[in-house]
């Protein structure tokens, strides 16, 4: 892994970081920032936070040469980003389920 794709990892945590900012500003305007929402706001943003400090343990490692501990890291932050994404998923649906409820009803 390059310095480069390290640093390419980060900007991508720093989109996600706003883009998280942006779905709970969008949750809360539409009435659908409850406490559950809140709390699922927080463990994303605290999912994001770990990232970033996984990502720079990660440009020590590559920096030192230590690929295992590089292969390692790489791994925690793409599998914690894939459990976000999964919830993530499920969370826009629900939203959208709802959205849909209220122009029926």
């Amino acid at each position: 892994m390059t310095l480069h794709s390290v640093a390419r990892i980060s900007e991508a945590l720093k989109a996600l970081d706003s883009a998280v900012d942006h779905a709970a500003r969008t949750a809360e305007t539409l009435g659908q920032y409850d406490h559950e929402m809140q709390q699922r706001m927080v463990s994303y943003k605290e999912v994001v936070r770990r990232q970033t400090l996984l990502i720079e343990r990660l440009r020590r490692a590559a920096n030192l040469g230590d690929w295992r501990s590089v292969s390692r890291l790489t791994e925690l932050v793409r599998t914690s980003s894939l459990m976000l994404q999964t919830d993530a998923e499920f969370l826009i649906q629900y939203l959208r389920d709802q959205k849909a409820t209220r122009r029926a009803a």
